[in-house]
């Protein structure tokens, strides 16, 4: 109960001052605990490092992996060189978008494990472009802006993507994408992809 009130508090004080630059105004409406299948949600405080470090692992098994590959569940949106990217980039470039987001992430987190971090990014694959073979397909759909009260069109891509090469070193950091989506408008629910090994 004290960590839901504690939610509901810093969601309602930013009710009043509004999101963003803008200071968007928003409306806190419902909040609900019960699960579909009427499970009472257990809501607790994780650190960081807890959640992280199932993903982040080192198993002996993953020098000899060969593929990985990702199905992307909602449409992916990828800036290179301030464009939108309407193809799937190589395994490097896409971990570095991981990367990317990873740090960005830091300058708003307090790291409760400092060291913890420091030892997730000394372990960055190496730039060994691994094949990428990309069944994806471009997507176009439009996004209604209630500050410009009009359609935004957005693009970007679906579908599935295998990695094929020594993958051992991208699997870890392809597992934490996974649980922090990838890409523009994540706050929108996109950029979110599943991985199977």
């Amino acid at each position: 109960h004290h960590v839901l009130q504690t939610i509901v508090d810093a969601v309602s004080t930013w009710q009043v001052k509004g999101l963003g630059e803008q200071r968007t105004p928003f409306k806190l409406i419902a909040v609900n605990q019960r699960l579909g299948n009427r499970r009472t949600s257990s809501l607790k405080i994780h650190s960081l490092s807890a959640h992280l470090e199932p993903l982040y692992f080192t198993q002996p098994w993953l020098d000899d992996q060969r593929l990985a590959t990702i199905t992307l569940t909602t449409p992916m949106r990828l800036k290179q060189h301030q464009q939108i990217q309407t193809e799937m980039p190589n395994a490097a470039d896409f971990v570095g978008h991981i990367i990317r987001r990873f740090s960005l992430l830091f300058q708003h987190w307090v790291a409760d494990d400092p060291r913890a971090i420091q030892e997730v990014f000394s372990n960055t694959p190496p730039p060994e472009v691994l094949n990428t073979i990309a069944h994806t397909h471009r997507v176009k759909w439009d996004r209604f802006s209630k500050k410009m009260h009009k359609p935004i069109p957005l693009v970007g891509f679906k579908g599935h993507v295998t990695f094929e090469g020594p993958v051992g070193d991208y699997v870890s950091w392809l597992a934490i994408g996974e649980q922090l989506q990838i890409g523009g408008k994540t706050t929108f629910g996109y950029g979110s992809y599943t991985m199977s090994e």
